[in-house]
């Protein structure tokens, strides 16, 4: 694995160059975040103060700079050889331009609710309002609720939700992932039936996925983004037990991996195409009130 270092004589050092394949890219990338997150993380938050960010928004502005930081590295944008001090006024200003941006948003959107009486039937709507936001809680919540009602494996069930909606993830659905896994010996060949990874470790390796979860639907596929995100997914479910290093996956199993991912994606949303075809027009197939 390529060496690197996110300090260099008191100065952040970029990740250069990042390895080629996606897991050990994936690492590398992690590793110099993890590494280089209390200075990140605390100029963020005085950029954020400094211009303004109200108290209350500030922790998820910090996140989402996080998280465009983290995409920057693995997308390549911080593996120039450039000295300490030049690496660290880069990243400097990609967390300030991330700033910038909310900032301009957030004023945007208080010019648009600004009017009020009678103008305020000519605001735009900007954003979700909390009737639409409970609304799109409540589709979560009912399509959800179809995913786990769908026939066949607890498991493909459990990938699908992570696919759909993996903000809706309850404990009882990786419990019964679990409790269906196993392994099957025929004739000197020894199969892994579902998952590879027991409960606790399970809960303990999706802890770090989760958050970035809800991209995966979001994003579109093909992108970058999409390919780790799965792949971090497919090593979560179908890795090695007791692994904690996705870099330690050859490239082999990491594409069995998401072979057995694709397959368990594609019969569960047919399974749930089906379902929902057998609805009848007007009726609630979930019962979600």
């Amino acid at each position: 694995m390529t060496a690197f270092s996110p300090f260099s004589s008191g100065h952040m050092a970029l990740v250069r160059p990042l390895p080629s394949s996606s897991g050990s890219r994936l690492q590398a990338a992690s590793a110099w975040l993890e590494i280089a997150l209390p200075r990140i993380e605390a100029h963020a938050r005085r950029r954020a103060w400094r211009r303004g960010v109200d108290a209350q928004d500030i922790d998820d502005v910090v996140a989402d700079v996080l998280l465009r930081i983290h995409e920057r590295v693995l997308g390549g944008h911080y593996a120039d050889p450039l000295d300490g001090a030049a690496a660290l006024q880069k990243v400097q200003d990609h967390v300030d331009h991330c700033i910038r941006a909310h900032v301009r948003r957030s004023r945007r959107y208080a010019r648009a609710v600004q009017p009020m009486g009678t103008a305020a039937e000519r605001v735009p709507r900007v954003g979700a309002e909390p009737t639409d936001a409970w609304m799109q809680s409540r589709v979560a919540r009912a399509e959800a609720a179809l995913i786990r009602g769908l026939p066949g494996s607890p498991v493909r069930r459990l990938v699908v939700l992570l696919h759909v909606h993996p903000e809706e993830l309850r404990p009882d659905d990786l419990a019964r992932a679990v409790a269906a896994s196993r392994t099957e010996v025929r004739g000197e060949e020894v199969r892994q039936l579902g998952l590879t990874r027991g409960l606790a470790e399970l809960q303990a390796r999706l802890a770090t996925w989760l958050p970035r979860g809800p991209e995966l639907p979001e994003t579109r596929r093909g992108s970058r983004r999409r390919a780790v995100l799965r792949q971090w997914l497919a090593w979560i479910l179908r890795g090695p037990p007791g692994s904690t290093d996705i870099a330690a996956w050859t490239d082999e199993d990491a594409q069995r991996g998401l072979n057995w991912l694709d397959q368990q994606q594609s019969r569960g949303r047919a399974a749930l195409r089906a379902a929902l075809q057998s609805v009848e027009p007007g009726s609630d197939p979930t019962g979600v009130r």
